[in-house]
């Protein structure tokens, strides 16, 4: 009898304690204003799973057990080296010394697609634009899944913190927009995004740069909605100059004005195929290799 009293104590006290945790965890969540359970809640921009822990890229929604994350292709590092490749430094930013770490959020859509692009963390318009671009930027990603839902792929919410800092710039470097680029014939209009090692070849308009600005004179159509109201300015359009010269991924990465910065896209979408770059640690072969060209709008004074 005595044993069975002492044995019935002991399970009322482990109840009780199991209340009271229980209890408490409702309570904290009463007082920080939040619904979900503690563990849940601090998943927002907190560690993934150790393969794929990074201090670029987090989960804003919660993963439970048996969930399996978004992921870009190639994983983390082919991340990373997506924007260490894909990254522009702002010209008016780097000028006057502004850095620090845009937060851009986004969700990965059940067919990888990226959708609901924001940035989160604010720092300047400039490099918060460029942020927000690289993100627009990216491939498909690899969507996560839900186990709860049979593993099938489901939207989540994500977030990507980009760093401008500017002395991770190298001297010879993408971030370099508007440097000379050194050719034979250095040119206001034509510069390299890609980093050129001793050896490389840049790519080429048909006939050099001269002719890539009697092309550009000839076929550059000044908008008349922009003529009427006075418009001008110079629209940086960025593109990839492929090994069979073809031209790829045409962006304009500064906007001036809508219409401007459609007819400088268009002017670069209709130029012939160019002679592809050479990279000296690849055997002198055609190399893919990033380019911008400047379609500057003037009107006669």
């Amino acid at each position: 009898m005595r044993c069975r009293k002492s044995l019935l104590i002991t399970v009322f006290l482990a109840a009780c304690a199991i209340v009271s945790v229980f209890a408490g965890g409702v309570e904290r969540s009463r007082l920080t204003g939040s619904s979900q359970p503690m563990c849940l809640r601090h998943a927002f921009c907190g560690s993934l799973s150790a393969d794929t822990l990074s201090q670029v890229f987090s989960i804003a929604d919660s993963l439970s057990p048996g969930d399996v994350a978004p992921s870009f292709p190639g994983g983390i590092e082919a991340l990373e080296r997506y924007i260490k490749d894909n990254l522009i430094y702002p010209t008016i930013a780097r000028e006057n010394g502004i850095e620090g770490s845009v937060s851009v959020a986004f969700t990965v859509m059940p067919d990888g697609n990226l959708s609901d692009i924001r940035v989160v963390k604010a720092i300047d318009p400039s490099l918060d634009r460029e942020a927000a671009r690289l993100v627009k930027s990216m491939p498909f990603w690899t969507p996560g899944r839900r186990h709860a839902l049979g593993d099938k792929p489901a939207a989540m919410r994500c977030i990507i913190v980009l760093s401008f800092r500017l002395a991770d710039l190298p001297a010879r470097s993408r971030y370099s927009l508007y440097a000379p680029v050194p050719m034979d014939t250095p040119s206001d209009v034509f510069s390299i995004m890609d980093s050129l090692s001793p050896g490389d070849v840049a790519p080429s308009f048909p006939g050099g740069v001269e002719a890539l600005e009697g092309y550009i004179k000839d076929n550059l159509v000044y908008p008349t909605l922009a003529r009427e109201n006075g418009i001008e300015g110079s629209v940086p359009v960025a593109f990839t100059v492929m090994p069979d010269g073809n031209l790829s991924d045409i962006r304009v990465v500064k906007a001036v004005d809508p219409s401007l910065d459609r007819e400088a896209a268009r002017l670069v979408y209709s130029m012939p195929r160019w002679t592809p770059g050479r990279r000296h640690a690849l055997g002198k072969k055609p190399t893919a290799i990033r380019c911008i060209v400047v379609i500057t709008f003037r009107l006669a004074d």
